[in-house]
């Protein structure tokens, strides 16, 4: 059985647009260069492509008396999750948004994990602007675009036990033209999507079937801790990496 933490006091944070450069310390953003990022793009497959390389690490730190792990290519298709309603501010009536419980949190001590999403289009302006979570609202008459809330957490280094570090957890939406990959022994909440569709991902990660090894989970009561979804959110910056050129996570 997990063991359960609690944070220092009840606490929620607001999720804020995924960029590679607030998304660093955890790992990093894969989605397509934006015009104003250099990047080593080379011409192949007879100048009809243009190929990035190397765009995320695929990392494995398993010690070298654990069973040696493979590369594991899997699918996970997540459905939707329910979000509660957040009575807006006296001063903004118009200014909506969400709640999500975090109940569980895990990581993966010895490996990445890269979550890239299948079949979503990425935001257009309409979307971005107009969006609203289809969990909170059964008036919503139109199918909602789908999006994903990737939740992180940095690691107590001063216990020896390295749980996450509660008061520092951080929220990030994310689109359809965006992955992530979560750095070795990164804490984060399982997949959250958003909107009224399931959304299937394509999960990159070292594993060796020692479970203990592969991954460690911790429970939240639920209603210590809490991300705020504002309806409408936008995009950040584009780019591969985000930070400068070559710059890696911090894991």
């Amino acid at each position: 059985m997990p063991p359960t933490i609690h944070p220092p006091h009840a606490l929620t944070v607001r999720a804020t647009p995924l960029t590679p450069s607030a998304f660093l310390p955890f790992g990093t953003v894969i989605q397509s260069p934006s015009t104003t990022t250099t990047s080593s793009a080379a011409t192949v497959n007879q100048g009809t492509a243009q190929k990035h390389t190397r765009i995320t690490p695929l990392t494995s730190l398993y010690p070298l008396t654990s069973p040696r792990p493979s590369v594991n290519v899997n699918l996970f298709i997540c459905s939707p999750r329910t979000l509660h309603p957040i009575p807006p501010p006296s001063t903004d009536p118009t200014l909506t948004s969400s709640l999500f419980h975090v109940k569980v949190l895990e990581r993966h001590p010895y490996s990445t994990q890269s979550f890239i999403p299948l079949g979503l289009p990425p935001p257009t302006s309409s979307s971005s602007s107009n969006s609203s979570n289809s969990t909170t609202s059964s008036s919503s008459t139109q199918p909602q675009p789908s999006r994903f809330l990737i939740i992180v957490a940095p690691t107590l280094s001063n216990s020896p036990t390295t749980p996450p570090d509660l008061a520092n957890i951080k929220a990030f939406i994310a689109h359809g033209d965006q992955g992530v990959t979560y750095g070795a022994g990164t804490w984060h909440a399982p997949m959250v999507v958003l909107g009224d569709s399931a959304v299937q991902f394509v999960v990159l990660v070292n594993e060796n079937g020692v479970d203990e090894e592969d991954c460690q989970e911790v429970y939240i009561p639920e209603g210590e801790v809490g991300v705020a979804v504002m309806d409408g959110m936008g995009r950040g910056e584009g780019g591969l990496w985000g930070g400068g050129s070559g710059e890696k996570a911090r894991l």
